[in-house]
């Protein structure tokens, strides 16, 4: 097993949109450009935080982040990725653990997310957090091969 490692967090703005931008391609095959990031920040509602590793070397080096829509007491996670090289580290789990903290205490009741039924790392991360699944998409996600694979949503209430 890789070892956690340090990691801070904080919110993102529009100006770390390059840096969204990079980690979500190195994590998805469709990846979102950095207007597409600019844009879901200046909507309402919409927040993001990122996640930096201090290293011996790297200095608050951009790790991961999270980004998610709050709409009344509803809120879905609208993508969260890792770079690579610092998957398994317990990254991915303190940002939705820190979401799940701050939408608690705006008495935010639910949160939503749609994952790739495929992606058994991801799946077992959000059922260890008290996700549970109430429904599929068929064919939701694309691949390369223009095949497409289903996704499931689920669900954690937080109040």
């Amino acid at each position: 097993m890789i070892p956690r490692i340090e990691i801070t967090l904080r919110d993102a703005t529009s100006e770390d949109s390059p840096i969204l931008a990079r980690i979500h391609a190195d994590a998805f095959r469709h990846a979102w450009t950095d207007g597409d990031f600019a844009s879901f920040l200046s909507q309402n509602g919409v927040k993001a935080l990122v996640a930096f590793h201090t290293g011996r070397v790297t200095r608050r080096a951009p790790a991961g982040f999270i980004l998610y829509r709050q709409a009344a007491d509803d809120s879905e996670v609208l993508t969260l990725a890792v770079l690579n090289a610092y998957r398994r580290r317990g990254i991915a789990q303190r940002l939705v653990e820190e979401t799940m903290r701050r939408l608690y205490h705006e008495r935010v009741a639910t949160l939503h997310l749609e994952v790739e039924a495929g992606n058994a790392a991801a799946v077992s991360l959000y059922r260890k957090l008290g996700f549970e699944e109430v429904g599929k998409r068929p064919a939701y996600y694309a691949r390369d091969d223009h095949t497409r694979l289903p996704a499931l949503v689920m669900r954690r209430d937080l109040l």
